[in-house]
């Protein structure tokens, strides 16, 4: 049985108890969008992305109710849905009722394969079950015969998505911001960046919430966003410059490295040929299209500034908790 996360919807006015019944009505009018990869990056800022618009009811696919960002997901009022991306039975009991699809899948654990097998599945019940808008997150470039093992993935499931003639949005983001949070990912990535463009040749990026918003932008005005496919960045940074601005903003230390030639090689083959990929050719988000959609992307510096700000703030609340 689904639980009914929406016992204690707060009553629109001091009435006899019918305003109680009349909000929780309500809310359960609200077309349903199930959320995959709710847990992560771009499922969880797409959800509170909707949330703040307040259209929706959210249906996160998690694959245990019990995780702790699961559990924090319910307290937000997020219908949490047990089932696995392999399911296919626990997949359609996730998707009955859903009106809408936002399908996140990641190779990181189950390799490019496994990510088209799960993309490929979900979509396929996706049209099966009559599913009105399915928002597929894909990556920048994908269609440009990349070589890169986890772009050809994407476009495999974009592909199998046109074949189904399922109502669709596609949206395609440039490498995130979000990867300079954790200082392995940030040294990673600034190297990467220094070893395989040049000096004055920038990459483009993307932050999660303007991933969300787009989302969420889709699924609230389909007959715009219907059928579109969506490369997505809102910066464009040499690795000197977006050194320079983590530094700025104190989000340290933020220095890259020429990584030697004996050590390219032994790098994970994926990600080698992503950033070989990249310098090649890139991401080629229209930059300035996309804020005539959303004056509020954020460039690196934006994100940095926040990123930096929440810091504070965490360790701040940390420092008083300490101190009682």
């Amino acid at each position: 049985m689904e639980q009914d996360v929406y016992d204690d919807a707060p009553a629109l006015s001091n009435g006899n108890g019918l305003s109680c019944l009349f909000s929780k009505g309500t809310e359960m009018s609200k077309p349903v969008i199930l959320i995959t990869g709710a847990t992560g990056q771009q499922g969880g800022a797409t959800i509170r992305e909707m949330q703040r618009r307040g259209h929706w009811r959210l249906r996160a696919l998690v694959r245990d109710l019990k995780a702790p960002k699961a559990v924090a997901l319910a307290k937000l009022g997020v219908e949490t849905f047990h089932g696995d991306l392999d399911e296919e039975h626990s997949l359609r009991l996730a998707l009955d009722g859903a009106e809408g699809v936002l399908s996140v899948q990641s190779p990181m654990k189950i390799g490019p394969a496994g990510e088209e097998r799960q993309g490929k599945r979900l979509a396929s019940l996706a049209k099966d079950i009559g599913v009105r808008h399915f928002v597929q997150c894909s990556a920048g470039g994908v269609e440009r015969r990349s070589g890169v093992p986890h772009f050809e993935s994407k476009w495999a499931i974009e592909q199998h998505i046109a074949s189904l003639n399922l109502p669709a949005t596609v949206l395609r983001p440039a490498a995130f911001m979000e990867n300079f949070s954790s200082l392995i990912f940030r040294i990673t990535m600034l190297s990467m960046m220094k070893t395989y463009l040049g000096p004055d040749q920038a990459m483009q990026l993307v932050s999660v919430q303007d991933v969300a918003w787009f989302a969420a932008e889709a699924f609230q005005k389909p007959d715009h966003y219907l059928s579109r496919a969506i490369e997505l960045a809102g910066d464009s940074l040499t690795a000197r410059s977006a050194a320079s601005i983590l530094r700025k903003a104190r989000i340290r230390p933020s220095r890259g490295f020429t990584i030697p030639y004996v050590m390219r090689e032994r790098l994970p083959e994926d990600f080698r040929l992503m950033f070989e990929w990249i310098a090649r050719d890139g991401f080629k988000a229209d930059v300035s299209v996309l804020r005539c959609e959303n004056s509020a992307m954020l460039a690196l510096e934006d994100w940095a500034l926040k990123r930096s700000k929440d810091n504070r703030r965490r360790r701040s609340s940390f420092a008083d908790r300490i101190g009682r």
